[in-house]
């Protein structure tokens, strides 16, 4: 009896069980595609010191090192095809795009691919390659980030690859006869309350939209609404510390166990950029005197564009917005330029900016 087999329960299987116990199908992928688990460690490792040291503004492509492009591959539809350009002419073109657009970027000259970023946190990848009788093809892939954004920077940068102008973009206003003053500032004070209720919130999607919603409310300085809401927001502590507080927000469990921090990203830069946007509008509206005494002159402003700034070489968009505050900050008031003197943090702000002159 000893020597018997132990005799299993027989119990039933859960449908969860017996699917996670079934092979998962293999597909296979295109060699333009990088997926972060599954790629080589030489892959990886190229692109992660790629992305860590930056050393140039330039990107230099030369022909021998473009790859043939693989008849099994398909190409993205943001590409284009040019037979009697040089390689090297064309990659300086985009690398100038790229900079003048704010694009952070790090190029391996190797391969004769570049990794990208706006920052609105759309990334994307540009490739070369070559085929006989065809000539060479450039290549925009999208990795993450908007679409209808992602198709805007894609028509850019092809442009400027090709060596043509980038097109003006039309901009539409509102009649000042349509609306009156007190309508407008009415209808603006009650978006800036519902940008506020969404901020008070305890879910990520909801403070996202509020903090995209003040974005956009604040984008062009010269217009008297943006105007009218940067002295809102700069005279109104209770506003400015709920956007302080996205700064200061933490990958959640969750997202710390998946090496998912998009969310929390997003909301730091674009509470940086609302900041940066309202002083914008400050500056541009002669109302800088909003200035004295408020939040945006404190303290703990200052700790935190400075403690930004020290991490440029992870987040350069950040960073840039940061600088852009502070610059107009220190201008402005006298109050936060003995604050900074104090600080000594002249390094760091070289390093951001050697940083941002590399990849911007």
């Amino acid at each position: 009896m000893s020597g018997r087999k132990e005799i299993k329960s027989d119990a039933p299987i859960m449908r969860s069980v017996m699917l996670g116990q079934a092979p998962m199908p293999t597909i296979p992928r295109p060699t333009s595609f990088e997926p972060k688990s599954s790629a080589p460690a030489s892959i990886r490792a190229d692109k992660a010191q790629a992305t860590s040291n930056p050393k140039s503004t330039s990107w230099k492509v030369d022909a021998e090192s473009v790859p043939f492009l693989p008849s099994y591959v398909p190409l993205e539809r943001a590409h284009v095809w040019l037979k009697q350009e040089q390689c090297s002419t064309v990659a300086q073109r985009i690398a100038e795009c790229m900079k003048k657009e704010s694009i952070a970027a790090t190029y391996d000259d190797g391969k004769a691919i570049a990794y990208a970023e706006t920052g609105c946190d759309i990334k994307f990848n540009i490739r070369f390659f070559k085929q006989e009788g065809k000539g060479v093809v450039v290549e925009l892939q999208k990795r993450s980030g908007c679409c209808i954004g992602f198709r805007e920077i894609a028509k850019t940068v092809l442009r400027a690859g090709m060596g043509r102008k980038p097109r003006t973009k039309r901009t539409f206003c509102v009649p000042k006869c349509l609306l009156s003053e007190e309508r407008l500032n009415a209808d603006l004070e009650d978006a800036l309350d519902l940008a506020a209720n969404l901020l008070r919130e305890e879910r990520i999607d909801a403070n996202t939209i509020g903090l995209r919603t003040l974005v956009q409310m604040t984008t062009d300085a010269a217009l008297d609404s943006a105007q009218y809401i940067a002295e809102k927001i700069a005279t109104e502590k209770s506003m400015c510390e709920l956007i302080v507080a996205h700064i200061h927000s933490k990958p959640s469990k969750q997202n710390v166990e998946d090496n998912d921090h998009t969310a929390e990203d997003q909301m730091r830069r674009y509470a940086l950029t609302v900041f940066g946007n309202c002083l914008a509008s400050l500056v541009a509206g002669d109302k800088v005197s909003s200035l004295s005494g408020s939040f945006l002159e404190s303290e703990e402003m200052v700790n935190v564009l400075v403690e930004t700034i020290a991490a440029a070489e992870e987040r350069p968009h950040d960073a840039c917005q940061s600088l852009r505050c502070l610059n107009i900050l220190m201008l402005h008031s006298g109050k936060v330029a003995a604050s900074v003197s104090s600080l000594g943090i002249q390094n760091l702000v070289m390093n951001a900016y050697n940083e941002g002159a590399c990849r911007h």
